[in-house]
């Protein structure tokens, strides 16, 4: 599924940064398909990285180069 709208829209949710999904699920009212993407990314993602790193993204503390579209 591609995102529908912000700065990744058309972009593949599975593709997307640990960070961006973390915000999205904290901050955006997800419903529906995209709620279920959007889980299931991070659920994938969670098996390969742990918590510590994952604090570390969210907090912008993780050198990842950035998305461009």
């Amino acid at each position: 599924m591609r995102m529908p709208f912000g700065k990744f829209k058309g972009q593949e949710v599975a593709d997307l940064e640990v960070g961006y999904l973390e915000w999205l699920k904290t901050n955006v009212n997800l419903y529906g398909a995209l709620q279920d993407e959007v889980e299931k990314a991070l659920s994938r993602l969670s098996d390969d990285i742990d918590d510590e790193e994952i604090d570390l993204i969210v907090e912008g503390g993780w050198p990842c180069p950035p998305i461009t579209p």
